[in-house]
């Protein structure tokens, strides 16, 4: 009994040193870093951050395609580079706006 008792009172003990941490634990609530609820909310921000950065870089690029073909001097290369400059920014821009059109067929999907 007195073995039993050299163990068991230590160990009561032990567990009432750690009750008060336990009572202490707060619950913890996470916050969602997408600030989305949904995919579709998500894709929406995706759609509408892309179109944010896009714009900027395919004006620049388009500007930087003109000044291509006004500096070309002649040169048909140069004039050649600044066309497909011009042109692969509007095709990269319109797929970006093509992305509100998949949002579209995904809302319908999951609908």
């Amino acid at each position: 009994m007195k073995k039993r008792l050299k163990i068991i009172i230590p160990a009561f003990f032990s567990f009432l040193a750690f009750l008060p941490l336990s009572a202490r634990a707060v619950a913890i609530e996470l916050q969602n870093p997408l600030k989305s609820g949904d995919v579709i909310e998500l894709i929406h921000s995706i759609i509408n951050w892309l179109t944010m950065i896009g714009a900027p870089i395919a004006v620049i690029m388009i500007i930087w395609g003109a000044f291509k073909i006004m500096f070309a001097q002649g040169d048909p290369k140069n004039f050649a580079t600044g066309m497909k400059t011009i042109l692969w920014a509007v095709v990269g821009y319109g797929i970006i706006f093509i992305g509100w059109g998949i949002i579209g067929i995904i809302q319908g999907i999951l609908e």
